[in-house]
C-alpha cells in the first residue's frame, strides 16, 4: 500500500536507514526483533521517505481565531500570575 505514494512522512527515528545485520548478530538478540512497522519501513526506498518534523513545524505555524485567543488568555493568566511574585 505504501508503494502508491510518492511520499510517506515518517518520525526521525525512521528516517535514517538501518544497516542490515549478519545472521549471526540475530542469533545473539543484541537487539529487539523488528516489529512490523520496522519492517515496512527498511523496505520502502528512501527515495520516498520524508522527514515529518518539518511538516508538522509548517502546520504549527498556521493558528485559528480560536487559538489565537485561547493563546492570549494564557498569557495574559501568566502576567498576572508573574506580577504577583
Amino acid at each position: 500500500m505504501l508503494y502508491r505514494y510518492s511520499h510517506v512522512y515518517l518520525d526521525s527515528a525512521f528516517t535514517t536507514v538501518r544497516k542490515r545485520k549478519s545472521l549471526f548478530k540475530y542469533l545473539e538478540n543484541e537487539n529487539p526483533p523488528l516489529t512490523d512497522l520496522d519492517l515496512c519501513v527498511e523496505f520502502l526506498p528512501s527515495s520516498k521517505r520524508r522527514p515529518l518534523a518539518p511538516e508538522v513545524a509548517r502546520l504549527r505555524r498556521v493558528k485559528s481565531k480560536a487559538e489565537i485567543e485561547l493563546m492570549k488568555t494564557a498569557a495574559d493568566i501568566s502576567a498576572t500570575a508573574h506580577a504577583k511574585v
